[in-house]
């Protein structure tokens, strides 16, 4: 998670010597995707954003400075993210048939319909989908390992801030210990939670790291967003985030001042 106020802070202050500066937990991530792009082997990463900041007195508008310099910080972020994998990959020849999205995908939430206690004037009839805030600060590594709690990730959280988390893990459902996908509880909480964002259960959750897992993750989530612009119902939460990554990195994004709703057409 990003801590609002902190995060206002970090885009101000983004610009180093090389440019930019990333969130360490990304700048980690991005570390081991490296290395496994050089190993060739499989390793992908799952996020999963708000669509949009909003200023938090007013949640129906995405329209205050502030929230605009949140949004794009986020952006950026996530396009240096990209664009550091995609160069990773033009340097290795035995990577040439990887494209970032094979990496790191990138989601977001929605709600079909309404479920505000607001209402809109006389568009509140129209309203077909409205983002779903996501502030969870949740970490799910390999199925073996999970982080929940409060804390957001940013410099000062350790020494100037209280923060709660639990740090779970279950070893002994490990593929290296099992030679197996693991099936402990940390793995049902992930198939719990996949199941309520994609509406579907598919036996490729079971291994994220998986082909077939990607893309029918992408499928779900591109459908999804093709019936929200539309201003047809959704199957479900999940939605594609960035509008497409190309194989260098370079990002295109959806415009994020007026995606907290969606209206029938």
């Amino acid at each position: 998670g990003i801590n609002a106020e902190y995060g206002k802070q970090w885009y101000q202050r983004r610009v180093r010597a090389d440019g930019f500066t990333l969130n360490p937990i990304l700048n980690e991530m991005i570390s081991r995707i490296m290395v496994s792009v050089e190993n060739r082997t499989e390793f992908t990463v799952f996020l999963v954003v708000p669509e949009s900041y909003v200023h938090t007195s007013n949640m129906r508008l995405a329209t205050d400075p502030d929230s605009d310099k949140m949004n794009l910080y986020h952006r950026d972020c996530i396009n240096k993210m990209y664009s550091m994998i995609g160069n990773c990959i033009s340097r290795h020849k035995g990577s040439a048939d990887k494209r970032p999205t094979d990496y790191v995908q990138v989601y977001t939430l929605r709600n079909s319909g309404s479920s505000t206690p607001y209402k809109l004037k006389e568009h509140d009839h129209n309203i077909r989908s409205e983002m779903i805030f996501v502030h969870s600060q949740i970490v799910i590594i390999d199925d073996e390992h999970l982080i929940l709690g409060t804390p957001t990730h940013h410099s000062q959280m350790a020494s100037k801030e209280y923060e709660v988390a639990v740090a779970l893990s279950q070893p002994h459902h490990s593929m290296v210990m099992n030679g197996a996908l693991p099936m402990g509880q940390i793995a049902k909480f992930r198939l719990s939670l996949w199941l309520e964002h994609t509406g579907d259960t598919q036996t490729a959750w079971a291994d994220p790291s998986s082909r077939e897992c990607r893309e029918r993750l992408r499928f779900i989530a591109q459908v999804n967003r093709s019936n929200q612009e539309r201003g047809l119902m959704m199957e479900s939460h999940l939605l594609e985030y960035c509008k497409k990554v190309h194989k260098n990195g370079k990002t295109e994004f959806y415009d994020f001042k007026s995606c907290y709703h969606s209206f029938i057409k």
